[in-house]
């Protein structure tokens, strides 16, 4: 895996996430609330905080409730260090392993990790093999590397349609890491919601 010098501009973000394999449809676990992520809107995502926030090149990245991998690829190819993509799903996983052969190749900076993401214990610096217990690996390979500091944790988490109050579950587990900036997909119903919750209860600047 090469990394290149120089973003992405957006337009060509966009159409290498589009090479991007969603979930299928008879697969897709409605109970997980798996909506896929665009890669209009993925390109955006990550194109923001990378360009207007440098929160993304030569950082160590977490994708929380990754899916097949869309964001966490978009981060790859904005120049982040290392991008570990956790999701509960092993179909998901499945799909964003064959994803990263494709786009980046194994040899990339992305480990898959299968756990859920309500069981993480969470810590400041972690690598997919330091980061939970017993959660398993995924077979794209954990190289081991030295614990990290998280510095970016970016999420399209479930909205909590299905399982109430999974959406602020997750932005606690990313809160936790303790990393420099948080990306989350949210309704938007529950914006003012999170804002006065992170504020109140979590003292974090939104």
């Amino acid at each position: 895996f090469l990394r290149s010098d120089f973003y992405m501009r957006l337009r060509d973000l966009e159409s290498a996430l589009q090479d991007v394999r969603s979930f299928d449809t008879a697969l897709q676990k409605m109970e997980l609330e798996q909506y896929p992520t665009s890669p209009h809107l993925a390109a955006r995502m990550v194109y923001t905080a990378a360009t207007n926030f440098d929160d993304i090149d030569g950082k160590n990245v977490v994708d929380l409730g990754t899916g097949t991998g869309i964001l966490a690829l978009g981060c790859v190819l904005m120049g982040a260090d290392s991008v570990l993509g956790i999701d509960a799903d092993a179909d998901a996983l499945e799909i964003a392993r064959e994803n990263i052969e494709e786009l980046i190749g194994s040899e990339g900076p992305l480990d898959l990790l299968l756990c859920d993401v309500a069981t993480l214990r969470t810590r400041e610096t972690v690598t997919a093999a330091t980061i939970v217990g017993d959660c398993e690996v995924d077979a794209v390979g954990c190289r081991a590397a030295p614990e990290r500091r998280v510095d970016t944790v970016i999420m399209n988490p479930p909205f909590g349609t299905r399982n109430k109050g999974i959406d602020v579950l997750f932005l606690e587990k990313a809160i936790a890491m303790r990393p420099k900036a948080i990306y989350s997909l949210h309704k938007s119903s529950t914006r003012n919601f999170l804002l006065e919750k992170a504020r109140r209860d979590w003292n974090v600047e939104s």
